[in-house]
């Protein structure tokens, strides 16, 4: 059990590498909408922010609703109610009075009545006719919508079978009219005792056509949803907008219809799928710049701090697009991607600055709705940031680049502008001032460099400077305590510095680490030969004492690196200056003191280790070449070359290098800068042929 926790302790920091590349992968695909809806955002007599739309498909254009609820309401003053005629009613109330017509003929003395009594079926049958025919021409019961309007509206009566007709409410009979229709129809028939059916004919006559509010809205939508809410038809890749247009009532209807069709067709898709579709993406992007950290930058993807230094770009850039393209009144020209590679090139190289870049721009740019020319743009600008030279050290040649992405984007709107629009007075010039916004907030990368490397443990040019100031209290102390050491810095720095910068290294990274690569000989300045001015301190030591005392300074320099809180690149230096090297002097001399003993020879070895960098290497040779060419009798042009070559073949042998990523090319280059700069401190003149 023991075992399987201490493995998997070890394997803790890949476990959180790999939690914080899934974390920033899920957090930019939360970005992005889970549907493909219409994102752009716009209003009438509004300015078209966004590049030229055309339209994806075939569509209509839609009505202003105020145009379309205009003809509805206009088709609904025309329309008319519909009424229902209820054969039912005519049915009952004739059985109603077949029965009451019975009933009152036994009931009633007819004594009154002889007509009644020896004529009954004719009576009964008039009666019948009567109601036959009111109820025929039907009994209305008016709405109060329609007592309002008045008896000359026109009203749908439907009767059974879906059939209707159009009918003049002061044509048809209300339950007044029906009444005295009925008696005067009574008092004119040939009937001497009519008056014995009024009162039964009366109770027998109710409405049987009456409003029905369902039926007429039924009827009514139907009318309604004839009308078209279309005008005019739009072809697949007809122009809708330009950018910079201002969108007019044609344009907003056009772009209104777009966003309904798009959106309804969004309603149609799986979201969990479209979410999958963008997850994938942004795995497979920020999986790739990973990928190459793993392969060409394997000291990013090792290091967790580094690792998530480049990945805060990405989801900080990601969620600043998103916020800006969302917000939708600021122009995307105005975020400063420059920033990043900037920053980044103060701490990496040129092509770890460009590949993050171009991940940057591409999340981005599927998070906008920009368009290609948009991307175009960023990632030129990009790759003029990486082919500058922008130091953020020097103010004048950061002001420099400034200047130089700014015309870069200009140059680019410009060109694009020219293409599309073909007429010099059809160009936006609103987002020139959103670039140069753009350029001043690019400014923020110098202020970013010092806090960021407080953050994640870096080191940039802007500290370096102040390091190589000798006025830094630990310069100063140096001074003090073993100037001849800070000389003999000095003079490595110039040579290292030199042979780094002819090889396109870090020139001023080496300098600064030649000042402090020696700061351990404080503690026992004189025990170091180019401090003495008299006799030696070793000359009353055995050779083990000696080599103790010197061997101690690149571990007490260290103490002293991380007391005073530099570097730890820095460190790097002073740890490895001598590598694994021994104090050669004082181990033969210690072999030639005592034959006969057995010697340890990690006894006279330097416990640092052997250098990583091909800056490390050459401040090891400068270091090494400096102190020896001291040693020169006759300093010319033979003895610097072999002084050169045999102390640098003596490193290789003793396989001081095999860690760096020196080349055999760029070895030569160094050897020759380090003779050059010998020479010319020795003042070595050139051999003139004899007699010239």
């Amino acid at each position: 059990m023991k075992e399987r926790i201490l493995a998997f302790l070890k394997r803790l920091p890949s476990v959180t590498r790999y939690l914080l590349i899934g974390a920033v992968i899920l957090m930019v695909s939360l970005l992005f909408p889970n549907t493909t809806a219409f994102n752009f955002k716009f209003e009438k007599s509004g300015t078209w922010r966004y590049n030229d739309l055309t339209a994806p498909f075939d569509f209509a254009i839609q009505k202003p609703e105020e145009v379309y609820q205009a003809e509805v309401n206009t088709l609904k003053s025309k329309l008319n109610p519909f009424y229902l005629k209820d054969s039912q009613i005519t049915a009952t109330q004739r059985n109603l009075f077949e029965a009451e017509f019975l009933s009152k003929i036994q009931s009633v003395d007819l004594s009154q009545y002889q007509d009644v009594r020896e004529n009954q079926n004719e009576y009964r049958q008039l009666g019948n006719r009567l109601l036959f025919r009111i109820f025929g021409s039907g009994i209305i019961k008016i709405s109060e919508q329609q007592a309002i309007e008045g008896e000359n509206t026109i009203i749908n009566v439907l009767y059974a079978q879906n059939r209707a007709e159009r009918r003049i409410i002061k044509n048809i009979r209300n339950e007044d009219q029906a009444e005295k229709f009925m008696s005067d129809s009574l008092y004119a028939s040939n009937l001497p005792q009519a008056d014995f059916l009024l009162d039964l004919m009366e109770e027998a006559i109710l409405p049987n056509i009456a409003y029905n509010d369902s039926i007429t809205k039924y009827y009514h939508q139907l009318e309604i949803n004839k009308i078209s809410r279309s005008k005019d038809k739009i072809q697949k890749g007809d122009i809708l907008v330009r950018r910079g247009n201002t969108i007019d009532e044609n344009t907003y209807q056009k772009l209104l219809s777009l966003k309904d069709l798009v959106n309804n067709q969004t309603n149609e898709k799986n979201s969990w799928l479209v979410f999958s579709g963008y997850l994938l993406l942004t795995f497979f992007l920020i999986g790739t710049l990973v990928l190459y950290f793993a392969i060409y930058e394997k000291s990013i993807f090792a290091n967790f701090q580094k690792l998530a230094f480049m990945l805060m770009w990405i989801a900080a850039f990601s969620y600043l697009s998103y916020s800006i393209f969302k917000v939708g009144f600021i122009n995307p020209y105005l975020i400063p991607f420059c920033i990043a590679p900037i920053v980044i090139k103060n701490f990496y190289n040129e092509r770890v600055a460009f590949f993050t870049h171009i991940i940057i721009v591409l999340l981005a740019g599927f998070l906008s709705v920009q368009g290609y020319e948009f991307l175009f743009v960023q990632i030129l600008v990009g790759i003029v940031v990486v082919l500058s030279n922008v130091k953020t050290r020097n103010w004048s040649s950061f002001f420099i680049s400034m200047l130089f992405i700014f015309l870069t984007y200009i140059s680019m709107y410009l060109a694009l502008s020219f293409i599309k629009e073909g007429v010099f007075s059809a160009i936006n010039w609103q987002p020139v001032g959103w670039i140069a916004l753009n350029t001043l907030f690019t400014l923020l990368a110098y202020p970013l460099v010092p806090l960021l490397e407080r953050i994640f443990g870096f080191t940039s040019d802007i500290t370096l400077i102040e390091l190589s100031s000798l006025d830094n209290p630990l310069l100063k102390e140096l001074s003090l305590k073993a100037p001849g050491t800070l000389q003999h810095s000095l003079q490595v720095g110039n040579l290292a510095e030199n042979a780094v910068s002819a090889i396109g290294g870090n020139a001023l990274l080496v300098k600064v680490a030649a000042l402090y690569h020696d700061i351990g000989k404080m503690k026992n300045p004189f025990h170091f030969i180019e401090n003495q001015s008299g006799q030696s301190p070793h000359d009353n030591l055995t050779p083990l004492q000696s080599a103790t005392f010197i061997l101690e300074h690149a571990t007490e320099g260290e103490r002293i690196a991380k007391k005073e809180g530099l570097p730890k690149v820095i460190i790097d230096f002073i740890v490895s200056h001598h590598g694994t090297t021994r104090v050669e002097y004082f181990y033969r001399k210690h072999l030639k003191e005592n034959p006969d003993t057995e010697t340890d020879p990690n006894l006279f070895t330097y416990k640092g280790r052997r250098p990583q960098t091909k800056e490390e290497a050459i401040l090891m040779m400068a270091d090494s070449i400096e102190a020896a060419s001291k040693s020169l009798k006759n300093p010319d042009e033979e003895a610097i070359n072999n002084l050169v070559e045999g102390i640098i073949a003596g490193k290789i042998k003793q396989n001081q290098f095999d860690e760096a990523d020196l080349t055999f090319k760029e070895m030569k280059i160094v050897k020759t800068v380090f003779k050059k700069l010998l020479k010319s401190i020795y003042h070595v003149r050139i051999a003139y042929p004899d007699g010239k």
